[in-house]
């Protein structure tokens, strides 16, 4: 049966997915750090509260109604295990878990599925909303992230977590007005590919939109080089890469060129761009390092800066831990996940749990996150939410696969292609920090709601060709 959602419900969710998003960048923005602690909790559990009003109307609706059921089934089980998991850690806390697991059922079962349950306009709506919000908003924020380097400010408080508060330019590398660099070059990289769609489709011809999209992904290049993140670099050249081949495949499908041929052009093809993309970015990084001099005040000898900027991270650089410390961390989380395989730690008591049962691991000393989803979720929920979460990836990401590999009608000007951009540079990410999953920051809510987007448009597309 046909899924139709009432008028009222339907804005229930845009109004909590436009309001989450927007929350969650002005998380990602350093100096909210300095707010009261009770300001954030008190915004977001009021939004969370909120979203459950509308998540339990949906439910009780699609049964009431016998509508259609979209809810995925892995996920149902993921929140099931996450459940399990906290009931037996409950002695190192639970309500943290509780407060957790509402906020992955909102995502999964709001964000996710507004895109797969949601009708082609509304999904579309509501799509260029967030685009244009994230667009705009992120770009803006990058552009006071460098008059911050122009200037050279800098800004650094100790804060009660493990790392201390920067802002600005600090340690050489760019901080500006993002928490994290790292996290803040990766929503770079998804800006940019979202913003590529407004450059290659058809029906976007006004110049001076042109003209600020492609100024929008020349001052997110800019802060993704000048961030000093490794991982902002190489997801934007993975990305580019993927991007390049299945443009370049399409390209020979319609040639009709033979298949091996059409995969070695696109592969040749993807390296050279990204290759390209690459000494692009060296090229603005050293133009950018002469800039600061003139924005210099004179200092009290009356001397200025001359020359560029040191941009070396010394941290990388004179350290022989080409990882920095990662590898040592994923060994300590596997550490966690092999003395609990069974279960996991919970999502929100893996460091209550190893400094009691594993007090000598890194993670228990350091009080260091994992720095990878995939990891950190095998060892939060233990064998079986790793295997429900690997499981619902290898699904959607074979069902990707399959789509890009057919051929596609005007493939650059559809939006589905930059969504998958996205959610593959949210994934690829996700190797390195938490950037998906059991985390609530704008990354985890692009990567859901990409991907609901995505696949509920590939569902639609094979519903009218069965049709037909």
């Amino acid at each position: 049966m046909e899924y139709k959602e009432n008028v009222l419900l339907q804005r229930g969710k845009n109004i909590f997915i436009i309001g989450l998003l927007l929350l969650l960048i002005s998380r990602a923005v350093g100096p909210y750090s300095l707010l009261p602690s009770i300001i954030d909790n008190v915004i977001f559990s009021f939004l969370a509260i909120f979203g459950s009003i509308v998540l339990a109307a949906d439910f009780f609706t699609r049964i009431l109604k016998r509508n259609r059921w979209t809810y995925d089934t892995l996920l149902l089980l993921f929140i099931a295990i996450m459940i399990v998991s906290s009931l037996v850690n409950m002695k190192y806390g639970i309500f943290a878990n509780i407060k957790f697991i509402i906020w992955e059922a909102l995502y999964f079962f709001i964000v996710y599925d507004h895109g797969v349950s949601s009708n082609q306009k509304d999904s579309e709506q509501l799509l260029s909303w967030i685009s244009g919000i994230l667009i705009t908003v992120w770009t803006l924020l990058v552009v006071v992230s460098l008059g911050m380097f122009l200037t050279q400010f800098h800004y650094l408080i100790q804060l009660t977590r493990v790392n201390p508060l920067r802002i600005g330019m600090l340690e050489g590398r760019l901080f500006g007005v993002f928490s994290d660099p790292n996290y803040g070059s990766v929503m770079c990289v998804v800006t940019i590919f979202l913003s590529l769609y407004y450059l290659f489709s058809k029906e976007f011809k006004n110049k001076w939109l042109i003209a600020g999209i492609c100024l929008s992904i020349f001052l997110n290049i800019s802060y993704i080089v000048l961030s000093g993140s490794r991982n902002g670099l190489i997801t934007l050249l993975l990305t580019t890469f993927v991007f390049v081949f299945f443009t370049m495949y399409q390209f020979q499908l319609k040639k009709k060129t033979n298949l091996g041929l059409s995969i070695l052009l696109s592969l040749l093809s993807g390296v050279a761009v990204a290759a390209i993309i690459f000494l692009i970015t060296k090229l603005i990084k050293t133009g950018w390092s002469y800039f600061p001099q003139f924005f210099e005040k004179e200092q009290s000898a009356g001397k200025k800066m001359e020359g560029k900027v040191n941009l070396t991270r010394h941290d990388v650089t004179d350290s022989s831990d080409v990882s920095n410390l990662r590898f040592t961390i994923w060994k300590s989380a596997l550490e966690i996940f092999q003395s609990n395989w069974l279960f996991g730690t919970s999502p929100k008591n893996m460091i209550a749990y190893a400094q009691d049962v594993l007090p000598n691991t890194y993670i228990a000393q350091r009080n260091f996150s994992v720095h990878n989803a995939y990891l950190n979720t095998l060892a939060s929920t233990g064998i079986f939410g790793g295997i429900t979460f690997i499981a619902f990836i290898v699904s959607k990401a074979s069902k990707v696969i399959g789509f890009l590999f057919k051929p596609i009608a005007n493939f650059l000007s559809q939006r589905i292609v930059y969504c998958i951009c996205g959610v593959f540079a949210l994934a690829f990410s996700g190797f390195f920090h938490n950037e998906m999953i059991l985390v609530n920051i704008s990354g985890a809510f692009l990567f859901w709601f990409l991907l609901g987007n995505v696949i509920g448009k590939m569902n639609e597309e094979k519903e009218g060709q069965n049709l037909h």
